[in-house]
């Protein structure tokens, strides 16, 4: 993949990949290095969904959000050109070390709502807040993955991560400040304790 372009970002290298898709640092056309993220193309009507608020998406603007510069369609396959933020995830860190002391716990909590309250200034939603998507990078939060919430095997339609999914989106109900809050929330509990409030199979959970 090295030396392909994703539009007109030249891939640099991979860095990682999930269920959603996979993200390479590339290189723009002004020289500057950015992260793609490729989605896969199953999930075209996430992509339709990125697309629909790309302008909102490309508004947000926070230190503690990895900004998002464009969202685009290559050879049928959404992506979206962000900032490049490298480090690790919230998620990484719990696991090396359990429960976090309540000030850490705490100050990044803040971070990640502050971050939260800046993208619903411009009515973007996260849908899928959870320590994958929150990077630390020198010490600092920086959310990721806006309106990627992935599906959730054995349903239809419902898109979440059953521990941190407020339960009025488990009936359907659009994500919005209300369940993003819930989710930070779950965060938090996590931070300090070292597990989410309900755990199990996704079925168990929900």
């Amino acid at each position: 993949q090295l030396g392909m372009t994703i539009g007109r970002h030249r891939i640099e290298r991979l860095i990682g990949g999930g269920a959603m898709g996979r993200v390479f640092v590339c290189r723009a056309a002004d020289d500057k290095l950015v992260a793609v993220k490729l989605l896969r193309s199953s999930h075209a009507a996430v992509g339709d969904k990125l697309t629909e608020k790309r302008g909102a998406l490309e508004k947000v603007r926070s230190p503690y959000v990895v900004e998002v510069y464009d969202v685009s369609v290559y050879n049928n396959v959404p992506f979206v050109v962000m900032e490049l933020a490298e480090g690790s995830t919230l998620a990484e860190l719990l696991k090396s070390s359990g429960a976090l002391r309540t000030v850490d716990a705490l100050g990044h909590v803040r971070e990640i709502a502050e971050g939260a309250r800046a993208a619903w200034a411009h009515g973007v939603y996260h849908g899928d807040l959870r320590p994958q998507n929150v990077l630390l990078v020198h010490g600092h939060v920086k959310l990721v993955d806006f309106l990627l919430a992935p599906p959730i095997e054995g349903t239809t339609s419902l898109r979440g991560t059953p521990a941190y999914m407020a339960p009025e989106l488990m009936v359907g109900t659009p994500p919005d400040a209300l369940s993003d809050i819930y989710a930070v929330g779950t965060v938090l509990f996590e931070s300090l304790t070292g597990k989410t409030p309900y755990t199990g199979s996704p079925a168990a959970i929900l």
